[in-house]
């Protein structure tokens, strides 16, 4: 099954008159990183409590059997089983679903996709189809062999209907397409694989780095991983382990950031020197731990990083630009730039009846802002070129 898309929002933006507001989007299933990064550009912090607005199948129709507003870790782990499945096996379990007496909750969800084994779905629109598909395929013991002039005659409509009243069937729509479902399971047969109390959850992903690199010697293809950030000695003892002193001694297998906006060849090349890799890492993880990473990402998506020190000197003047997470167009912008100019109230009533998008645009070309995924972005203050001598040396620990 392809992705299952949704938008995330915060209701407050969502449902303001005031702002234009589009959440943002997410395919699921999606790791711990990417759905952080959802968040991020929702403008929704921990705080904050927000709510899955939309959820799309893979051919683009609304997954209506869902509950209002899922808990997104639910969600992400039905996604998750939900994409292992073939096409005929998506419908089994849509079927399933639509045979519930009652609305199901996520968990109830989550358990049917256990529960499949005994359930038969067929290409059926009507009661006619599935006559004439049991005929067929010789389902029904007492048409089975009949002269062919009797099979001419034979009402498929009554012997379908017939058929799915006594299996309990029913007939439901998948994508435009109509099917005809029937679980030969019993109710008591149900399995509770997961419960409150043995919640499902999804394996543990890898954390605890800004870069993993698989490193291999061009000479011998003996290969080691390093995550950064990593006191240098660490990475001069791994670095030995396979006989490379210098850079031009090895080749870069595979490289992981969880940056989205650095560019791959910023940290995937035998020419991005690892000790200087090593010193952007202490720094990200030092932004992230401020709470600033959302801005980061912001500088990153609106100037241009092409190297390990482009996005270092970006990431020591974090302090040289101003940053609106809030505002997602020129208009919102506007809005806010005139709140903090005339000191204005957001709350008054009389701002209902002004048109902040041309001042937007106006404000916007003023200021040289970018707008990003993340918010907008503009330059307040002349970057320093150095770094701080720390950071220069790659220096620290992770804990």
């Amino acid at each position: 099954m392809t992705p299952i898309r949704i938008t995330i929002a915060r209701p407050d933006l969502w449902d303001s008159p005031g702002y234009i507001y589009p959440g943002a989007s997410l395919s699921l299933p999606a790791t711990r990183i990417e759905i952080q990064d959802a968040m991020d550009r929702a403008r929704i912090t921990d705080e904050q409590p927000y709510k899955v607005m939309e959820c799309i199948d893979g051919n683009g129709y609304e997954m209506d059997y869902l509950p209002e507003n899922p808990p997104l870790d639910m969600l992400n782990f039905l996604a998750h089983r939900l994409a292992g499945f073939e096409d005929y096996e998506i419908n089994q379990f849509i079927g399933l679903v639509k045979m519930e007496k009652e609305p199901p909750d996520m968990l109830r969800l989550i358990n049917i996709t256990e529960n499949m084994q005994d359930c038969i779905c067929l290409p059926a629109k009507n009661d006619a189809e599935l006559g004439e598909l049991y005929v067929d395929n010789e389902m029904v013991d007492q048409y089975i062999n009949l002269p062919e002039e009797v099979y001419e005659c034979l009402d498929y409509a009554k012997i379908g209907r017939a058929q799915a009243k006594a299996e309990g069937g029913i007939f439901f729509e998948v994508d435009g397409y109509r099917f005809y479902a029937v679980n030969h399971a019993s109710a008591d047969e149900f399995r509770e694989v997961y419960s409150e109390t043995n919640p499902p959850k999804l394996p543990g992903e890898e954390t605890g780095y800004i870069f993993k690199l698989n490193i291999a010697n061009r000479a011998t293809d003996e290969n080691i991983v390093i995550k950064m950030p990593a006191a240098v000695r660490n990475i001069t003892d791994q670095l030995e382990k396979i006989d490379i002193t210098v850079f031009s001694q090895y080749d870069v297998l595979s490289a992981k950031c969880v940056v989205p906006g650095l560019p791959e060849n910023v940290y995937s090349t035998p020419e991005s020197d690892i000790y200087e890799l090593n010193s952007l890492a202490f720094k990200i993880s030092d932004i992230i731990t401020q709470g600033e990473y959302p801005k980061y990402k912001a500088m990153l998506g609106a100037y241009v990083a092409d190297s390990i020190d482009d996005a270092m000197r970006l990431a020591d003047n974090i302090d040289c630009f101003e940053y609106y997470p809030e505002a997602s167009y020129p208009a919102d912008y506007g809005r806010e730039v005139f709140f903090n100019r005339y000191n204005i109230d957001p709350g008054d009533p009389a701002l209902e009846h002004l048109n902040f998008a041309n001042y937007g645009f106006a404000i916007v070309k003023e200021h040289n802002s970018v707008q990003t995924d993340y918010g907008f972005i503009r330059k307040t203050g002349d970057m320093r070129q150095e770094q701080d001598e720390a950071a220069a040396q790659g220096m620290g620990g992770i804990s």
